[in-house]
């Protein structure tokens, strides 16, 4: 038996995920710390150029501050002088500080610097006036010096600037062609193993469709390819044996077997066709019986000369007669409740307001289907018991659904009889007899069909409707 293969779909492509995001994670991180540092060395450049322009700045200051003292000689002048020449030298320890690859900015710092320290000297040692001339003769020639180290450094600070930034713009450049090469080469590996994937169903594919063929002779799928397609393709390799296995046995069956199943099978057809003569038969009953009240209502319609009411009874009798006269089927509840509409019509032709017939059909059980003509003898029924000497009747039509099951109730509130007495008397008449017979072999259940009546209060039939799919053509 050949090895359970290593390798499993959803670990490759799990490992192609964890790629993709390992390596889009490390370009992302990198392009931002590029980015801050990017950042930093434009702070680092305007830092350098606030410097040195308060070096300068402190120089301006010092020389108009000693201008100022050599007029008034003012102790608080001179201590303002002072005060810019420690800022100068704070100023430019700072700065020689970030100027450790500028020689020439540590050049001009060095001079400015070495002016500075000797004044300070000579404020030490008291020598006012050395200090006055000293500065005054000095301090134009390091202005000049500040200003070459504006411009000097400057210079050098920008070209490291773009130096460096070229450095990180290839090295930002660098990471994304990585990313793109690592997505490629994901994109073209899941294509590649998709691909593998794609050969393994296809086999499968062919062996399910020659199986449908019963072409026996096809080639067992190939192994090898994922974990997950192997148990697939060994699936279908085991299907495949096993039916080829029970075709085989089929055919070894003996011929007495196959003459038993066909002699079940002929035993079969003539059961169902005594079962369809038999509701045939019961259908055949209540054409004459319905037939004969109709004609009998249209004929007093005649006789009171009502022309019109008597055409239009005439053409609603017709409708109703075609459909009880149609094949045995199964029609839709709705269809039966059309049915129902023209009858009470005739009825209400008949005994005009004494009759309000009330149904509640709810609209998704409208499309229900049910053996046809067998709510019209249950309503015909409450015609004929229920408005003995009695001068109005009123019948509900009550549908609902419950538990896979369609409930059908039909109630008037009619004379009623003692249930106990209905096997003597006629009040399950032939077209309520028939309905319960057809039903029960139809459905080959025995409590489909329910009677309640109280005398002088009402009469129920209840008529319960397995909701399971049927043949249209079957017999009702």
């Amino acid at each position: 038996m050949k090895s359970r293969p290593v390798k499993s779909l959803k670990n490759e492509f799990t490992n192609i995920f964890l790629l993709v995001v390992v390596t889009a994670s490390v370009v992302l991180v990198c392009t931002f710390y590029l980015n801050t540092k990017g950042k930093q060395l434009t702070q680092d450049m305007m830092n350098r150029n606030i410097y040195t322009n308060r070096i300068y700045l402190g120089l301006t200051n010092m020389e108009t501050s000693l201008q100022s003292y050599s007029r008034t000689y003012d102790k608080k002048i001179f201590d303002v002088f002072t005060e810019y020449s420690d800022q100068l030298e704070n100023d430019l320890d700072a700065l020689n500080e970030k100027s450790e690859r500028y020689q020439s900015t540590r050049d001009c710092i060095r001079r400015i610097q070495g002016f500075n320290e000797y004044q300070r000297n000579l404020w030490d040692s008291g020598r006012l006036f050395d200090i006055f001339e000293y500065v005054k003769t000095g301090i134009a020639d390091q202005k000049n010096e500040a200003q070459r180290l504006i411009i000097a450094d400057e210079l050098q600070a920008r070209q490291d600037y773009l130096d460096t930034r070229k450095i990180y713009d290839r090295t930002e450049m660098t990471l994304w062609v990585l990313m793109v090469l690592v997505l490629a080469y994901s994109i073209m590996h899941i294509i590649m193993e998709l691909g593998k994937v794609s050969k393994a169903l296809e086999e499968n594919q062919e062996i399910a469709k020659a199986l449908t063929e019963h072409q026996w002779n096809v080639k067992n799928a190939k192994l090898g390819y994922y974990r997950e397609m192997d148990d697939l393709s060994g699936a279908m390799n085991e299907m495949k044996s096993e039916i080829i296995h029970y075709v085989r046995e089929l055919k070894n069956q003996n011929q007495l077997e196959k003459q038993l199943s066909l002699e079940k099978l002929e035993n079969e057809k003539k059961n169902r066709a005594l079962v369809t003569a038999k509701m045939a038969a019961l259908r055949a009953q209540i054409n004459p019986h319905f037939l004969f009240n109709a004609l009998n209502l249209i004929s007093q319609m005649t006789y009171l000369g009502k022309t019109e009411e008597t055409m239009e009874l005439t053409e609603t009798v017709s409708r109703i007669l075609r459909y009880s006269l149609e094949e045995n089927r199964m029609v839709t509840l709705d269809r039966e409740l059309e049915v129902i509409d023209s009858y009470i019509l005739l009825q209400k032709a008949r005994f005009g307001d004494a009759i309000r017939f009330v149904r509640t059909v709810p609209e998704h059980t409208r499309m229900m289907m049910i053996p046809s003509m067998i709510i019209q003898p249950i309503v015909e029924n409450c015609f004929k018991h229920g408005m003995k000497d009695r001068n109005h009747l009123e019948i509900r039509l009550d549908i609902r659904s419950e538990q896979d099951v369609l409930l059908i109730t039909v109630e008037d509130d009619g004379n009623g009889f003692d249930v106990a007495t209905l096997e003597d008397r006629d009040h399950a008449g032939i077209g309520v007899r028939n309905v319960a017979e057809r039903l029960k072999l139809h459905y080959k259940e025995d409590n489909l069909f329910s009677i309640d009546s109280r005398p002088g209060k009402y009469t129920r039939v209840t008529i319960r409707i397995p909701e399971r799919n049927v043949d249209e053509n079957s017999d009702s």
